[in-house]
């Protein structure tokens, strides 16, 4: 019997392991190989709306309008950008950005990437990492700095919009010559 126990928690625990959620390290190179854009822009308005599929059933989407400019180009940007989860009371996605970084009037760090899949049959320029692809920003003495998040996030650690920018310009750089 307790051989049979043993083997079905192992089993179990493997089986979970396999279909589980993956968190995902990144780091800035890793984040702009992965991402279509990264913007540095006020949120100017966020809805969640329940969508239900009529096989895989209702799941909440948050999108985002954002305006500002490219940390690409630094060209003028209105975007919307979404995830799953939201708000809304009884909604939970613990891989979803807490409220306060999703907050109307913010100005934040987001990084994304257009999917034609991010619920059954919804396209949208999905917060890429959920939360690991959006970072809160300070105004300081100095300038804006946005808020690092630590190891494993493509921000690391606090810094200064116009680094961000400089550092993103330097990958991209690299990544093209590999590619050339």
């Amino acid at each position: 019997m307790k051989i049979r126990l043993a083997l079905f928690g192992a089993l179990t625990l493997g089986l979970l392991g396999t279909l589980g959620a993956q968190i995902q390290r990144l780091d800035l190179p890793g984040m702009i190989g992965d991402c279509d854009h990264a913007v540095f822009a006020k949120i100017v308005a966020c809805h969640t709306e329940e969508i239900v599929h009529p096989v895989e059933g209702p799941e909440v989407m948050t999108t985002l309008t954002l305006t500002g400019e490219s940390l690409y180009d630094g060209s003028a940007v209105t975007v919307d950008v979404s995830f799953l989860g939201g708000f809304e009371p009884g909604q939970v996605n613990s891989e979803a950005p807490v409220a306060d970084d999703c907050r109307v009037g913010s100005q934040i760090v987001a990084f994304y990437t257009w999917t034609d899949r991010l619920l059954p049959d919804v396209g949208a320029n999905a917060l890429h990492a959920a939360h690991g692809g959006i970072y809160r920003t300070v105004d300081g003495p100095t300038g804006t700095v946005i808020l690092g998040r630590g190891d494993g996030f493509a921000v690391k650690n606090n810094v200064k919009v116009g680094d961000l920018r400089k550092a993103i310009a330097t990958v991209r750089q690299a990544q093209q010559r590999k590619e050339d």
